[in-house]
């Protein structure tokens, strides 16, 4: 499973740093662009959320570029 999952669409700025900061701290995720997955897309809109990208993990979830959250993510990894 996955440590996280990152929604996020082409040409989105805050999305494209996000999954490179996810790949330079070896995260393990799933990426879903919600331009090519209309259920995915729906979904968050459903929920309530309007902004790029989501990132979701086991416990937790937040919107747009957190490089904090996502560096606390990596050492959390780094421990197992």
């Amino acid at each position: 499973m996955a440590d996280l999952t990152i929604f996020g669409r082409p040409g989105c700025q805050a999305c494209a740093l996000t999954v490179r900061k996810a790949k330079e701290l070896g995260l393990d995720f799933d990426y879903v662009n919600v331009d090519a997955d209309i259920a995915a897309s729906a979904q968050l809109i459903a929920a309530g959320h309007r902004t790029l990208p989501l990132v979701r993990t086991r416990t937790d979830e937040w919107t747009g570029f957190r490089p904090d959250l996502l560096d606390l993510l990596g050492v959390v990894r780094a421990r197992r």
